[in-house]
């Protein structure tokens, strides 16, 4: 055994052996304060990783902090305006917006993902759990085709409003 070699401090936190405050910081964060209720649930790895435009990224974040100015939201915030969805369908929330309306279902079923996941929308507790289970269980292409779907109904609201 050689024990001329001289001893050096490695950091097990970065690959080159090197300290770096930042992953100290990660460190604490991690593991010693819980800040889990401050954690985005969802498989947000898949979503970074589709081949999708950076704004519908940001529009699916978006929808899961539950953040979207539905008129039912906008109403919440105090600001004054009609409930219903702009088809007079029913109350417009997320749910109602992107799978109960008939409009949105029309959508769905032009790009033939209706059949797909008419089953699970029963089973959600909210529209993001439903998009994230969706996420789950559907092949690339068609997880693509779901996101930017989302992103057109959207889109087609607000140029409606």
């Amino acid at each position: 055994m050689d024990t001329s070699a001289k001893d050096k401090l490695i950091w097990k936190l970065t690959n080159n052996g090197k300290y770096l405050v930042k992953t100290t910081y990660h460190l604490l964060m991690e593991k010693m304060i819980c800040n889990d209720e401050f954690k985005v649930r969802g498989s947000w790895k898949q979503i970074w990783s589709l081949n999708i435009p950076p704004k519908v990224k940001h529009f699916l974040w978006r929808l899961r902090q539950n953040i979207l100015p539905t008129r039912q939201r906008l109403q919440s915030k105090g600001v004054n305006c009609e409930q219903t969805c702009y088809y007079n369908m029913g109350l417009e929330n997320d749910f109602h917006f992107f799978f109960r309306c008939h409009h949105a279902k029309a959508v769905w079923e032009e790009v033939d993902m209706w059949r797909k996941f008419e089953d699970k929308i029963y089973q959600a507790n909210t529209c993001f759990d439903l998009v994230f289970n969706l996420l789950d269980i559907l092949p690339k292409a068609d997880k693509e085709n779901l996101t930017l779907t989302f992103w057109c109904i959207w889109q087609r609201r607000n140029k409606k409003i």
